[in-house]
């Protein structure tokens, strides 16, 4: 029942966390229990304003999810090419994961578009270069458009990810 101390408090967590629902619902209970209703509706109006924000992400990622999960349904059933506008909607609409990505090049080099699939284990290399997956991808992409400086350059950086680590062995 120190209403004064939890204030200030809260008013901290609210400069530390502006958009932390918890501490606007607390703050909103606080004025309420003050009696200042003005204040604490405010704060009520900005807890329900961040819940909404967060239901809709979390919304937006579960679609994500559910079609990542169909398109590798797709790809397991036999249907590829299926697979494909799945990943891209993801990529489109921002919520593609790493997965996505190494997916879809690899669904475009098993339809045969080894073009499609280089330049996106390319994407994935140029955020994350020391990706295993895509350096291999990118070699068999390359291997199929017999590009044998992209051959090359995949192999170098397999051998050199592959490369036996002696740190720590002493």
């Amino acid at each position: 029942n120190r209403l004064d101390e939890a204030e200030g408090y809260l008013l901290r967590l609210a400069e530390l966390a502006p958009d932390h629902r918890q501490v606007h619902y607390s703050l909103g209970q606080l004025y309420m229990r003050q009696g200042d209703t003005a204040r604490g509706q405010a704060e009520m109006e900005r807890f329900a304003q961040i819940k909404q924000a967060e239901d809709e992400d979390w919304e937006h990622h579960n679609q994500a999810h559910f079609r990542r999960v169909e398109a590798r349904k797709a790809v397991g059933e036999g249907r590829p090419v299926e697979a494909i506008p799945l990943y891209e909607h993801s990529i489109v609409d921002g919520t593609a994961e790493v997965s996505d990505y190494l997916e879809l090049a690899a669904v475009h080099l098993e339809v045969g578009d080894a073009d499609k699939a280089a330049r996106a284990y390319q994407g994935v290399l140029s955020s994350f270069p020391y990706n295993h997956e895509a350096v291999e991808g990118l070699l068999k992409a390359a291997i199929e458009l017999g590009d044998s400086s992209l051959q090359e350059d995949a192999r170098r950086k397999l051998q050199i990810l592959d490369w036996p680590c002696s740190v720590g062995d002493q």
